[in-house]
């Protein structure tokens, strides 16, 4: 499905879907439809992967930016009442939010890598009143880095499972799930975790009205 969308609407579908899934839309598959794309550049080179790596970094900023601002009037208090129709329980955001008081604009950076920070960074940051040209940054470097990690590891992957006839290319693609699998599980544990951290600082239920 994520594969046609993509032969059909090209780069314009990665920028789109990312930039949604930054703006506090956790269930947009912003990660699997950069993987894929860049898969598919690999694959088929129908798509330029620098293209890829282009759509995906606007998408990353330009959503990033629409969150910080979105946060401002009232984007925190929209992510309480409704996160949890979108994947983003109160433990999620009391996690995100313990994160962001910790590490400050670290977190903008790393948050790219990480799916409970990824949809709401931009707001957390305005809601815990980081500056404008700190967050700029933040976001430039996060959506730079991410998307030419993933961009080139995803063109590299395609490329060999192009070149490999059967078996071998089969091979690549189960490694591939393997360890995607396993650092899912790591990532979990990792969460589960913070989550305790996260609620002795925030204990008892969310508010919509943000306090440091």
């Amino acid at each position: 499905m994520i594969v046609h969308l993509i032969s059909s609407y090209g780069v314009f579908l990665i920028a789109v879907v990312i930039a949604l899934e930054c703006l506090a839309l956790p269930l947009v598959p912003g990660e699997a439809v950069m993987i894929a794309a860049a898969v598919y550049a690999g694959t088929t080179h129908e798509l330029n992967i620098v293209a890829v790596i282009a759509a995906g970094m606007a998408g990353a900023v330009v959503g990033n930016i629409g969150g910080y601002f979105l946060g401002r009037e009232y984007g925190y208090r929209l992510l309480v009442r409704y996160g949890g129709k979108v994947g983003m329980s109160e433990s999620r955001i009391k996690i995100a939010r313990y994160l962001f008081r910790q590490y400050g604009a670290r977190v903008v950076i790393a948050a790219r890598f990480i799916t409970v920070l990824r949809s709401i960074a931009g707001i957390l940051a305005d809601a815990n009143h980081m500056s404008w040209p700190p967050f700029l940054m933040a976001t430039l470097i996060g959506g730079v880095v991410w998307t030419t990690l993933y961009g080139l590891a995803g063109y590299y992957l395609g490329d060999r499972i192009h070149h490999l006839a059967g078996s071998a290319g089969a091979f690549i693609a189960v490694a591939v799930i393997t360890v995607v699998f396993f650092v899912a599980r790591a990532v979990g544990r990792r969460e589960e975790q913070l989550r305790v951290a996260a609620e002795e600082a925030y204990p008892g239920p969310l508010t919509e009205t943000h306090r440091n």
